[in-house]
């Protein structure tokens, strides 16, 4: 499929957020989310690579890699390869690899899947990318927290690359990042978990809980917060 097809306010998944829904028994959401959504839900060819083709051959991971390849089947989640998106991508890469230096070299910070959506998101007119991975939400949203904690593993023996962080800055798309729990918010808003009937709000904090579990990163005081909300 082409960018210039998508949808106003399409959204692009990383595999960090697919897998966790998948393996959490809540790919479903993906696919209710899809219906109800004005926009588009995307993941580039990487994504795919990284969440169905190749986990196929893993038994741990084939069942999780099938659900993910359903929903792509029946266009829940469209694979989109738009024009530039490799060069795109590595730009990208070059600069994010390039960020992080202990004691002068350089720290690979993301791999091609979290590249390939975030060169999408630059590419079309996403309205938010989707993942759940640590590390390139703080890019996007907090690089300078990425350095004090890294500095920390490190013992304070790493520095920014102050050109590449300008760079950065710059070219990286400037939308909201969200993680599998507040999609999974989302859908319990918009009535997804309503068929557990008087269990409906303990089926959407569980469902988040269980997230936390296979990879999303949620606090203590965030899992409060979100059954506070219910």
């Amino acid at each position: 499929m082409d960018a210039s097809n998508l949808k106003p306010n399409s959204i692009v998944f990383d595999s960090s957020a697919l897998i966790t829904l998948s393996q959490t028994c809540l790919a479903d959401v993906i696919r209710f989310l899809s219906k109800q959504s004005k926009g588009d839900l995307i993941i580039p060819p990487a994504v795919r690579h990284e969440s169905v083709i190749h986990p196929l051959h893993s038994r741990r991971y084939s069942l999780s890699a099938l659900r993910i390849s359903q929903l792509i089947e029946d266009q829940s989640l469209k694979v989109i390869d738009p024009p530039g998106l490799k060069s795109k991508t590595d730009q990208l890469l070059k600069i994010a690899n390039n960020l992080l230096l202990v004691r002068g070299k350089p720290i690979q910070l993301i791999q091609e899947g979290e590249t390939q959506c975030l060169a999408m998101a630059c590419l079309s007119d996403a309205s938010a990318i989707a993942v759940d991975e640590k590390t390139t939400r703080l890019l996007l949203e907090a690089p300078s927290v990425l350095l004090e904690k890294t500095a920390l593993e490190f013992n304070n023996q790493v520095s920014f690359n102050a050109k590449n962080l300008r760079a950065w800055n710059a070219i990286t798309p400037k939308i909201p990042v969200m993680r599998s729990c507040e999609l999974i918010s989302i859908a319990g808003k918009r009535g997804y978990f309503k068929k557990f009937g008087e269990y409906e709000f303990q089926a959407i904090n569980s469902s988040i809980a269980a997230c936390r579990n296979v990879g999303c990163s949620l606090t203590e005081q965030e899992l409060i917060e979100y059954e506070n909300l219910s």
